[in-house]
């Protein structure tokens, strides 16, 4: 199963978010990790773009923090997903990829509970060779 990311174009070319999907696509269609959400294929319409990726439908790390209870998550839990996140990230930086966007809600968990990186819009690829940094 599958879930479609739809991005109105209108509303990109307003907040001049174009350059950003088109990178993540671009993104997207490169890397291939257990941690990261896979792209299936992409397509576009007049109005929109749509990136069809694989169903996390295990819901986000947000919900599963604030949702699991008085006792939290439990200590296994949290180490099995900081690993994963870190693997999701290492494999990126292996790509000289830098995810910029990480907070809980851009975790997304399988039915299994397995996490996956998602929402690399705020990603950027490093020329070789380069260092980047921001004021």
């Amino acid at each position: 199963m599958y879930a479609c990311k739809k991005l109105c174009k209108k509303r990109l070319k307003k907040k001049h978010g174009e350059k950003m999907a088109l990178l993540e696509k671009k993104i997207l269609e490169k890397v291939n990790s257990l941690f990261i959400v896979s792209l299936a294929y992409a397509y576009d319409t007049k109005t929109h773009l749509c990136l069809v990726m694989s169903l996390m439908n295990g819901g986000d790390l947000k919900y599963h923090i604030y949702n699991i209870g008085e006792k939290g998550i439990e200590m296994e839990r949290i180490i099995y997903y900081t690993a994963q996140i870190t693997t999701g990230i290492l494999h990126l930086h292996a790509m000289d990829i830098v995810y910029r966007d990480m907070k809980p809600e851009n975790v997304l968990l399988d039915s299994q509970g397995q996490c996956r990186l998602s929402d690399l819009g705020l990603a950027v690829e490093i020329p070789v060779g380069k260092t980047i940094t921001q004021k």
